[in-house]
């Protein structure tokens, strides 16, 4: 990712997250972003929130590239498990 487009991935995934605070944000959408940005951590701290909101975006995690990034990590492996996926 382009240093000037890693910037501005950041400041709107902050931004997200703050107006998560006062209204509903899709989880999902954070996480997509932060798998982007390469920080497995934060994906899978929003990618578990997305789960306990059920966002639909979970229906689709074995298809969407977004997640290509987070596959080989067990983590992804047992949200599949946990969500019940083939």
């Amino acid at each position: 990712m382009a240093l000037g487009r890693r910037a501005g991935a950041q400041r709107i995934v902050r931004e997200l997250e703050t107006q998560s605070h006062q209204r509903y944000v899709q989880a999902d959408g954070i996480a997509s972003i932060y798998a982007a940005l390469g920080e497995r951590d934060k994906a899978f701290t929003w990618l578990d929130r997305a789960f306990d909101d059920g966002a639909s975006g979970v229906l689709y995690l074995r298809v969407r590239r977004d997640w290509d990034s987070l596959r080989s990590d067990p983590r992804f492996a047992a949200l599949i498990r946990k969500a019940g996926l083939p």
